[in-house]
């Protein structure tokens, strides 16, 4: 894949741009003397490159120049042409009002403009963002980013000002190592799936560790004694089995009214007073009726005898009193007969009641000590099942603990056999790199050609290296070395990062030139703070890509075009200056508008 061409619907404001095949070099030149000392100028030579990306369908960012000053561009519509591997050419039309809506256009020769082209002869019209990036994905068909997307080298094609800062990582890549650092491997040669599951596992590893210590803290110390918490299980079950089967047997008959041991203490109060009450009247009326069994007795013969026995006269006038006391006595007998009669009468009539009011208060007693009994019950049953409630519970988070116990013995044996299987794709990552190293190859190619590029205009050797750390994650180096080999702090300036990066750049995309690939590398400010003899070599180390099949765009301010041993200043012929900017007005302008 090169670029062709690039034009817009606004040909006044933005006038097509056809790209050489070989160099091409976007010329800014300062002609006001105002503005020499500005670090930017404005004239839209680095906006260039992002142009292209966004024709590539780069992702909407609010961000973006098109965006960011919509009210100018809303009604721009872009076109760029690209030459395909086949000789065959596509053009891809974007919008910036309906951006996410993309168009294509095949040919077998390239066409100057396809502005005014119909609708139904667009091969397709207005595809959704995502189906475009898969539809172009398969036109390009570059097999060697499989199975990313051809959006991944661009990062490496299309090199700003602010990804000079480092070879490797990039000014998008500022996430984690992850994301991009096994595409890179995969685009220096070396084996991208295979360090790419290193980051898989590795990252299984670190959440399958963290499982591991939270679920440790939550068992309190059970974690390394599982016997122990399944016989702590074993006691419960049973002790909630044995609860269960108490609160089962329970039979409740509700009260039909509130009983205390109160009501039941005045019951049988009552009930002694009535018992002692008639324990007395029954004492009373037995000796009452041994009373009236008795009779008065008294034989007068027998006195009679007495006396003569005695020799002492018993007289008539005596005996005659004898028989008038015995009349009296039995006079008074039948009267108190008569009054023990009523009250025996008065004494069994209430003892007939005691003996009623005991059987009734007996019957509530026996009533109220049931009833008793059920409230006692009751609590009883309440206080078991309040206790069952708690052991099932406790049984339950035991039983939780059980199972975080297995999940934790699940995730021990996951973690033992990750670790296992992320020593193994260690292993075979510094095999990967070791055999790339040896073999001839892209890694090797890329390596050789980067000390080459290097050497020529910087006449330093440099080495490009692949390591793992101390993480066993893949490092990427690029180094200057001294005479000896040893690597030195030389790379650490922005100079030379700069042409670090424009070397990697270069050898890399040369290498896939045998490839359906990237065939363009473009480098914004290329020849900025070189002195002028790296100038020169950088501009002939260009000029031997491009002859080797690489197309590079290259933007460059007139000032830093080098001068050479006679004093005269190197230009770039005018054949490749693809598109001249100036700071005299719009019209030396990008875009020919006023700025935003």
């Amino acid at each position: 894949m090169k670029l062709s061409r690039l034009y817009s619907n606004f040909p006044d404001k933005f006038p097509a741009i056809a790209f050489r095949r070989g160099l091409n070099v976007v010329l800014a030149e300062i002609r006001n003397p105002e503005n020499l000392s500005r670090d930017t100028h404005n004239l839209g030579k680095t906006t260039l490159a992002a142009l292209i990306d966004f024709c590539l369908l780069k992702g909407r960012s609010p961000e973006f120049f098109l965006f960011r000053h919509e009210n100018l561009f809303r009604d721009f519509v872009f076109f760029l042409e690209l030459l395909l591997t086949d000789g065959s050419f596509v053009t891809i039309r974007r919008s910036v009002r309906e951006a996410s809506k993309i168009g294509f256009y095949y040919s077998a020769e390239s066409q100057e403009t396809v502005v005014d082209l119909d609708e139904d002869s667009w091969n397709h019209w207005r595809v959704p963002f995502e189906k475009s990036k898969s539809l172009l994905d398969g036109v390009l068909s570059m097999a060697a980013s499989k199975p990313w997307s051809f959006r991944r080298p661009l990062g490496y094609a299309l090199r700003l000002q602010n990804d000079y800062r480092d070879v490797f990582k990039l000014d998008a890549n500022r996430g984690p190592h992850s994301d991009w650092k096994p595409f890179l491997a995969q685009l220096i040669g070396l084996d991208g799936k295979l360090i790419g599951a290193t980051y898989d596992v590795a990252s299984d590893v670190a959440g399958t560790e963290k499982a591991i210590g939270e679920l440790e803290s939550q068992l309190s110390g059970l974690g390394s004694s599982p016997d122990r918490l399944d016989g702590v299980i074993m006691v419960q079950s049973r002790e909630v089995e044995e609860l269960s089967e108490q609160v089962e047997r329970f039979d409740f008959r509700v009260p039909e009214k509130e009983v205390d041991d109160e009501l039941v203490t005045k019951i049988e109060r009552s009930i002694s007073a009535l018992n002692e009450r008639r324990y007395h009247l029954r004492m009373s009326l037995s000796t009452i009726k041994e009373s009236l069994d008795e009779t008065i007795g008294f034989d007068l013969n027998s006195v009679e005898k007495l006396f003569d026995d005695a020799q002492v006269y018993f007289g008539n006038q005596l005996k005659h009193d004898y028989q008038g006391l015995l009349r009296f006595l039995k006079s008074i007998s039948a009267e108190r007969r008569a009054l023990l009669s009523t009250e025996v009468a008065e004494i069994e009539g209430e003892l007939e009641e005691i003996s009623v009011e005991l059987s009734g208060l007996n019957e509530r007693r026996v009533k109220a000590l049931a009833a008793l009994r059920e409230v006692e019950t009751f609590q009883k049953y309440r206080q078991h099942n309040d206790r069952l409630v708690d052991l099932r519970t406790t049984l339950r988070i035991l039983e939780g603990q059980r199972e975080q116990m297995e999940r934790l013995t699940t995730l021990q044996q996951d973690l033992s056999k990750l670790t296992g299987q992320l020593s193994e794709l260690i292993d075979a990552v510094r095999k990967n790199i070791s055999s790339a190293t040896q073999r001839e190859g892209t890694y090797r190619k890329i390596r050789v050609d980067f000390s080459e590029i290097v050497k020529s205009v910087l006449d330093r050797k440099a080495v490009i290296s692949s390591e793992l750390n101390k993480e066993d994650h893949i490092v990427f180096s690029a180094e200057i070395l001294d005479d000896s080999g040893v690597a030195t702090s030389a790379d650490l300036g922005y100079t030379f990062k700069k042409l670090l990066c424009i070397a990697f750049d270069i050898a890399v995309f040369r290498s896939y030139l045998d490839q359906s690939f990237v065939r363009f590398v473009f480098h914004d400010g290329a020849l900025e703070s070189l002195d002028d003899r790296k100038k020169l070599c950088l501009i002939d180390t260009i000029r031997a890509s491009c002859n080797d099949g690489l197309q590079q765009i290259v933007t460059l301010i007139d000032s830093d075009l080098p001068v050479d041993s006679t004093g005269r200043r190197v230009e770039f012929e005018d054949e490749e200056i693809v598109r001249l900017l100036h700071d005299e007005g719009s019209d030396g302008r990008l875009f020919r508008m006023e700025r935003w």
